[in-house]
């Protein structure tokens, strides 16, 4: 049975970073270095593959952009590995953790050693799943790629804009407008000044006239 199958690693990568592994038996190596081999050759273009070699079984499920492998012993089959495999990658279908790594692509080695072990042991080794387990290393921060706010190209702080100085004056507008009455009051003015001299001038001549028509009476009588 698939659940029987002696795994002896298992492992979730993206690209060529494993992201967290499970050793059953223990820190292994030789295991390790295998593994590492293994996924750096890893064929991009099939949906899963499987390589025998010295009576192990190197198996391989690809779900863009991840990569679930195992290595088993070669007496329980191919198939039965990449059924667990495929458990696993739906395991993990709905992974908050795995979803961030794939939007932004951010990774580092094991950096989700402590949020994908668990799953990884109870997919990988169902009929262990009651017996006690040393807890997982803590997981180094995924590294994620920090955008520059767009302050400026150069790094330095954008200007401020200038600042309006008060000056206690008007607007040059309305300044302007202003200087415009004052002329057409002085315009209105002088038209006035003219035609109140017009009529002192017409009302000099009357009486001048009026003067002299009186004296020429005088003198006639």
């Amino acid at each position: 049975m698939a659940s029987e199958a002696p795994i002896l690693y298992a492992s979730v990568s993206h690209g060529g970073v494993i992201l967290a592994d499970l050793f059953p038996a223990g820190d292994n190596p030789e295991l390790s270095s295998v593994a590492s081999r293994c996924l750096a050759d890893a064929p991009r273009h099939h949906l899963h593959y499987t390589h025998t070699f010295k009576s192990r079984i190197q198996a391989f499920v690809m779900v863009d952009p991840f990569i679930f492998f195992a290595i088993a012993d070669e007496s329980h089959g191919r198939s039965e590995v990449l059924q667990l495999l495929n458990r696993l990658s739906d395991a993990f279908s709905f992974s908050p953790s795995l979803r961030k790594v794939k939007a932004t692509g951010a990774t580092s080695p094991h950096c989700l050693q402590k949020e994908l072990f668990p799953v990884l042991r109870r997919v990988m080794l169902p009929s262990s799943s009651s017996h006690p387990h040393a807890p997982p290393p803590p997981s180094p921060p995924c590294e994620e790629t920090k955008v520059s706010p767009p302050s400026s190209l150069s790094g330095s702080p954008m200007p401020s804009p200038p600042r309006e100085e008060k000056t206690g004056l008007p607007p040059p507008s309305l300044q302007e407008d202003k200087e415009k009455d004052k002329d057409k009051d002085k315009d209105k003015d002088k038209v006035e000044t003219k035609k109140s001299r017009k009529k002192e001038k017409q009302k000099k001549k009357k009486e001048a006239y009026h003067h002299n028509v009186m004296s020429i009476n005088i003198i006639t009588f």
